[in-house]
């Protein structure tokens, strides 16, 4: 993600900073990293690398702050295509399959067209599980509460498979992120 150079050390930084974009580690462990990680030194601006060291962790807005400052580091092309790599992962590999499909069905209401049928038709399937027992009995006619983990068994053939083929048209670049942003914020895309 780093668009600098494209070293190994770049892979770990990038990995790192991936991490702490989706709150995988905290501010205290970033910190920690930093101070183990010279190289980074070389890859940002003397300015900004000072601002990183000198980084109070303690205090409440300081992910903010970090995120602010390393933005302009990201590629974000690169970040999105690793992000729903890994809601896919999520699903072929069964790992709170539930979470990745509520992901794409939010991505697909925020304009992922090519989400249609692992976002719209299987994701929404688990929205509805999640609504109220007062709501399902205007989704479904059945108002009892659903087994998420059978709901999913029955349709993970088909899960798997729509997941597995949409991770390919990624590492294929047959859909490629612009590292643009929607006014609302969703992630913008191009297909071949």
């Amino acid at each position: 993600m780093f668009r600098y150079t494209a070293n190994a050390m770049d892979e770990t930084v990038s990995a790192h900073l991936s991490d702490f974009f989706n709150g995988k580690i905290t501010p205290e462990a970033f910190e920690q990293w930093i101070g183990q990680t010279p190289e980074l030194k070389e890859l940002v601006t003397e300015d900004d690398y000072f601002r990183l060291v000198s980084t109070d962790f303690k205090v409440a807005d300081a992910r903010h702050s970090l995120e602010d400052l390393l933005r302009k580091y990201i590629d974000w092309a690169q970040y999105e295509k690793e992000k729903l790599s890994e809601v896919l992962m999520c699903i072929i590999w069964k790992d709170k399959p539930i979470d990745a499909l509520l992901d794409t069905y939010q991505r697909y209401t925020n304009g992922q067209r090519f989400l249609q049928t692992l976002g719209y038709k299987y994701g929404k399937l688990f929205t509805q599980a999640e609504a109220p027992r007062s709501l399902r009995r205007k989704l479904t006619s059945d108002p009892a509460p659903l087994d998420h983990d059978a709901l999913f068994e029955k349709h993970y053939p088909e899960l798997k498979a729509e997941a597995t083929r949409l991770l390919g048209l990624l590492v294929a670049d047959r859909i490629r992120f612009t590292g643009t942003y929607t006014v609302g914020g969703c992630a913008e895309y191009t297909e071949d």
